[in-house]
């Protein structure tokens, strides 16, 4: 056929060719459409969350005041009063332009209030690491809403999961939440800074 001088043969075998090409050029077309496949080196580990280094004693505290206030928080509890509060909770954001105030309303704004009794009321967040953040600092966090809100609150933080349980345990057992003292007057959850750490805070660095 290649030494063919017929003019139809040789038509015939241009359709050929071209249709060869084609299918090639169709053929890696399809090929660069397609997704890639992913490897298992490729995937990534999940991260894992951080924790925040306390010392026992700020644990048991922080545990124990935890223990009290979700209990305080949901001894009456209503809809309606927690989403007036949360109202309340979400006007601070016009502080967040306040030094003084910036650094605690945008740790309480990252929560989400799901109960309140009285100067009770639990915050939930997204991870434990947050939670414990605000624990650490609920001194401070104190002070800051008896300041802006001329009143005097006690918050605790909890994690998503661990309010799940929470949510689960207070619909079976409603009638196990009455009120109770809390016994640790003065938290003084985060511990106190000696004098070399408080003249180079922003130096010092722990290993």
């Amino acid at each position: 056929m290649k030494k063919t001088n017929n003019n139809k043969t040789l038509f015939e075998i241009e359709i050929i060719k071209n249709i060869n090409s084609n299918e090639k050029i169709n053929n890696i077309q399809i090929k660069e459409n397609q997704p890639e496949e992913l490897n298992e080196e490729e995937i990534e580990e999940p991260k894992k969350e951080e924790k925040i280094q306390i010392s026992e004693e700020q644990e048991n505290k922080i545990n124990e005041i935890k223990k009290i206030r979700i209990n305080n928080s949901l001894i009456t509890f209503s809809r309606k009063n927690r989403d007036e509060f949360k109202e309340k909770i979400e006007n601070l954001s016009t502080l967040l332009l306040e030094p003084k105030y910036s650094k605690y309303i945008s740790l309480i704004l990252d929560g989400e209030v799901k109960a309140i009794t009285g100067e009770n009321f639990v915050l939930v967040y997204d991870t434990e690491l947050l939670a414990n953040e605000f624990n650490i600092l609920l001194d401070e966090v104190e002070n800051v809403l008896k300041e802006v809100l001329n009143s005097t609150y006690r918050p605790i933080a909890v994690s998503k999961d661990e309010w799940e349980l929470i949510r689960k345990d207070y619909n079976q057992n409603k009638d196990k939440y009455v009120y109770q003292e809390e016994k640790i007057k003065e938290n003084k959850i985060k511990e106190e800074k000696n004098d070399i750490e408080l003249e180079f805070d922003d130096i010092i660095e722990y290993s």
